[in-house]
């Protein structure tokens, strides 16, 4: 359910953005990507991605931006929260993160985008409007079905 279909289908994007508008996100957590990136990944508005930075992971819904640039992924604040980007972003006066390879930027590496195999909620899930949660994951075992979450 969490896959990916392909690694050969995945971009690197440099610099993270917040969202500023939503449209037609009706509560999912959103990516925003390029135009161009959409199609790199063979996606469409409205699929499931995979993004990654260092070991953490998300799911997001795709919503393309035409006025992306192909090195800017803009994600909504859970999802930063989620893989420990907002800790950044939070209380700085900066309205983006940066990698570069050369210099030592704010993004100790670059977010990885891959398509996911996810379908999203099901007909009876948007039905009855459950809610997916993100949470950060510390410890799982395989002898217990106990999250540890913050």
């Amino acid at each position: 359910m969490w896959g990916t279909r392909s690694a050969k289908s995945s971009i690197k994007c440099t610099r993270v953005c917040p969202t500023s508008e939503r449209p037609g996100s009706k509560g999912t957590y959103i990516v925003r990507l390029s135009r161009a990136n959409t199609r790199r990944l063979k996606v469409r508005n409205g699929a499931y991605l995979k993004v990654s930075y260092g070991e953490a992971s998300v799911l997001a819904c795709l919503s393309d931006d035409p006025g992306l640039d192909d090195e800017t992924i803009r994600m909504d604040q859970t999802l930063r929260t989620a893989i420990c980007l907002e800790k950044i972003m939070q209380g700085s006066a900066a309205k983006e993160l940066v990698y570069s390879s050369d210099i030592d930027g704010a993004l100790k590496h670059p977010v990885v985008i891959e398509r996911s195999a996810f379908r999203g909620p099901t007909r009876l899930s948007r039905l009855v409007k459950q809610q997916y949660l993100i949470c950060l994951v510390h410890a799982a075992s395989n002898s217990t079905t106990m999250l540890h979450c913050r």
